[in-house]
């Protein structure tokens, strides 16, 4: 599997370990104009799941378990045995969740950026009644067949990112026409899955844990402060702020956006 570390900090604290959101077909690249700036901090590492960009499928289902287990071998291979700092977006959370419960020696603290939570499927279905997202898998299945015809790239779409370096432009083009449809599906049938394996994760006691995230109620871009791990992490500690700083998904609590802040190639479960 594929790991990027970089560093270009002065001295080394905890390894800060990047967990993608769902949806991001090389997370490696997804977060290539977020981990430079991070890592003027300390070593910053991002990967790539199994099947997803450079890295190889691995056995199993695409669940929770699975995925941690995954990290946790790849993470072995590459020398970092902690502490490791955690930073996750969207569904992302749900899979440093599952890592936690199952190496929390290895865990120096979470960061949850917009973070999915397991129960959110009922949660939601509770507020604006069940979901059918069947079609997903229809959808997906379809977008195969599109680009293994070569129509994006007929229609110009893997031409290179603008506002990157030219390597990395490049790069985010021709990922855009190379999607790693068997790995998302895997990852997406097994949502339900996931959830359940995370349902009871928690509390986690005194370990450092910070939320970052948008209350589209509160009018404004929150401030965020870190606040103690609890059984639930769905209820964002923050603050209003005056800030002008635009609303989800950018999803940062400065008051100004964050210089290569990362950007989802797509939503994903909310």
């Amino acid at each position: 599997m594929a790991i990027r570390c970089i560093s270009t900090a002065r001295e080394r604290l905890a390894t800060i370990v990047l967990e993608a959101g769902w949806g991001v077909s090389t997370p490696v690249l997804g977060w290539g104009n977020f981990q430079p700036d991070l890592a003027q901090i300390t070593r910053v590492c991002s990967y790539d799941r199994a099947g997803l960009g450079w890295s190889e499928p691995q056995p199993g289902p695409g669940d929770a378990d699975h995925t941690a287990a995954n990290l946790n071998v790849l993470l072995t291979q590459a020398g970092i045995t902690g502490p490791i700092v955690l930073l996750s977006h969207s569904w992302g959370g749900i899979y440093v969740r599952d890592y936690l419960m199952h190496y929390p020696a290895n865990v120096q603290g979470i960061i949850l950026m917009d973070s999915s939570t397991p129960d959110q499927t009922k949660r939601i279905a509770a507020v604006v009644g069940p979901q059918d997202d069947s079609h997903l898998a229809l959808l997906i299945r379809i977008d195969r067949l599109i680009y293994s015809a070569g129509i994006p790239r007929l229609m110009g779409a893997c031409k290179p990112t603008a506002g990157w370096e030219p390597r990395a432009g490049r790069a985010l083009g021709e990922d855009g026409c190379k999607m790693h449809f068997d790995a998302l599906l895997n990852e997406y049938k097994n949502f339900d899955t996931s959830s359940a394996e995370t349902l009871h994760s928690g509390p986690f006691g005194a370990l450092p844990l910070l939320i970052i995230s948008h209350d589209p109620a509160a009018g404004a871009a929150p401030t965020c402060r870190p606040r103690r791990a609890s059984s639930s992490l769905s209820k964002p500690r923050c603050r209003k702020s005056r800030s002008s700083s635009p609303p989800w998904p950018e999803n940062y609590c400065q008051r100004q956006r964050a210089r290569g802040a990362y950007r989802p190639q797509s939503s994903g479960p909310e």
